[in-house]
């Protein structure tokens, strides 16, 4: 059977974004031992399952919330533990989501010594009230810092995650936003357009008319602003929202894109399998909360 993706879901944050509907939790102290325990047990569970026994994986993908609070030693223990029960890629590809504010050079050398190959890191923009608006934890120096860390620890495949269409964002903030991100040389940008989602603090200030947005016609020129300007550097759209230098797309991404079958570990964490037969296929996650899922 062909290679799979592994997705592991760290579902905690220092700050929930008035933004952010995903799974995740604000907690100033993660339950990081007992959480680790649960994803090895879920691992364990389905290694031994005739579905994924044996077959090699593609890629691993720690996403969140914000996996980079937890320590290199859980990541290790988890990335060497996938590896010892699953044949994997030579160059399997091992990425790891992290916010600028929550990572030191110690903690990159630590990931990179843990297997971690692909970094990507939670830039959103480099406008400090731009950052503000988003209620993100960050400084535009902590940014430009972690980048200059993860490069000199020996990271050669960098994303960068930006986000546009934010309050009273003008084309010429993009454009800044955007310079400001090419004068850091990643390797791949992924870039979201702000979205309004159910549940959000973001949602309740929009039904009572005081979140600000730009035009729509103005965000159709952004998209086409990001577009030229990216291309120009060599970074050129590979799917809707990600861009990468030719060699760098994310292979975790085009698994998705492409009907791959992915399993998913954690809190929340959704699978896809494919049937034998090729005709069909099915998709589920789990529990939600991180308590009940340990």
């Amino acid at each position: 059977m062909e290679a799979f993706s592994v997705y592991i879901h760290i579902p905690f944050c220092f700050h929930k974004c008035p933004y952010c509907d995903f799974n995740t939790y604000a907690v100033s102290v993660a339950p990081e031992t007992e959480y680790v325990e649960a994803l090895l047990a879920e691992l364990d569970y389905y290694s031994a399952k005739s579905d994924w026994r044996d077959r090699t994986v593609h890629s691993i993908y720690f996403g969140g919330g914000t996996p980079s609070i937890f320590s290199p030693e859980s990541i290790k223990r988890i990335t060497n533990t996938i590896k010892r029960t699953f044949p994997s890629d030579i160059e399997m590809e091992v990425s790891l989501e992290a916010n600028p504010g929550t990572v030191t050079i110690e903690s990159l050398e630590g990931y990179y010594q843990a297997g971690i190959n692909r970094l990507s890191i939670g830039a959103q923009s480099f406008n400090p009230k731009l950052l503000r608006f988003l209620g993100r934890i960050h400084s535009v120096t902590q940014t430009e810092a972690a980048v200059s860390a993860a490069r000199d620890v020996g990271f050669s495949n960098l994303s960068l995650d930006l986000m546009f269409g934010l309050g009273d964002q003008t084309e010429h903030d993009l454009r800044r936003d955007l310079l400001q991100l090419i004068q850091l040389r990643p390797d791949h940008v992924s870039i979201y357009c702000l979205t309004i989602e159910k549940g959000t603090e973001f949602y309740n200030r929009w039904r009572k008319g005081s979140l600000p947005f730009p035009k729509e016609d103005t965000i159709v020129e952004m998209i086409d602003q990001i577009d030229a300007t990216l291309s120009k550097e060599g970074i050129t759209r590979y799917e809707i929202s990600n861009f990468a230098r030719s060699g760098k797309e994310a292979q975790h991404n085009l698994a998705y894109w492409s009907g791959r079958d992915y399993l998913g570990l954690g809190a929340g964490a959704h699978s896809f399998l494919k049937a034998r037969d090729g005709f069909s296929a099915k998709r589920w996650s789990n529990c939600a909360k991180p308590t009940e899922f340990i």
